[in-house]
Order: C-alpha cells, then sequence, then structure tokens
C-alpha cells in the first residue's frame, strides 16, 4: 500500500506539468472539496490530520477557513463550528469512530 500511495504521478496545473505521490495529490483533491463546502470532506481532513499529528508527520500547523457562509445573519465562525458539532453530536455522526480511537 505504502508503495502505491508513494508512487509518482504526473499531472497538469496552471499549463505547466509537475509531479506529486498519489497521496499528496488525493489530500490535494479532498482539499479542494472540502473548500468548496463539502462538510464530509472537511471532516475527513480534519481526522485525517489528527491522526497525523498523533503519530507523526503532522504537517500543516494551522488551518484557516475563509469565504465561509453564515446560517443567518450575525453568526460567527465559532458559532457555526459548535452549533454543527452540536447537530451531528445528536445525530450520532462520528459516534463510533470516537469509541474506536479511545480504546
Amino acid at each position: 500500500m505504502e508503495k502505491v500511495l508513494n508512487a509518482k504521478i504526473e499531472y497538469r496545473e496552471g499549463g505547466r506539468t509537475k509531479l506529486a505521490s498519489a497521496q499528496e495529490l488525493s489530500l490535494r483533491m479532498l482539499f479542494d472539496r472540502a473548500v468548496n463546502g463539502d462538510l464530509d470532506a472537511a471532516t475527513l481532513l480534519l481526522k485525517i490530520r489528527e491522526r497525523a499529528e498523533r503519530y507523526g508527520d503532522a504537517g500543516v500547523e494551522q488551518i484557516e477557513i475563509s469565504d465561509w457562509l453564515p446560517d443567518y445573519p450575525g453568526q460567527s465562525g465559532e458559532q457555526k463550528a459548535r452549533e454543527l458539532a452540536t447537530s451531528r453530536k445528536d445525530q450520532g455522526v462520528g459516534d463510533s469512530e470516537r469509541g474506536a480511537a479511545d480504546e
């Protein structure tokens, strides 16, 4: 599996040909989906970062989210994050993953 993830793949960006690992390209695509509003991609990206911090190779030190849309006028980013976490908890999203990570 490591061989596949580390394999170099040629791709085009901005009219130029570049090389990157399959793992890097997968993370780039996931990041693009997350910044374009895909909450599942954002959640997965944050889980990958958390795991990387715990087990090594954390990568970026800070994640900044900009151009987010509030659910109602005056809603802060902190409020939106808290309300999303509460709604996911109420729906039981992530409970099985949290239990497995704590074992």
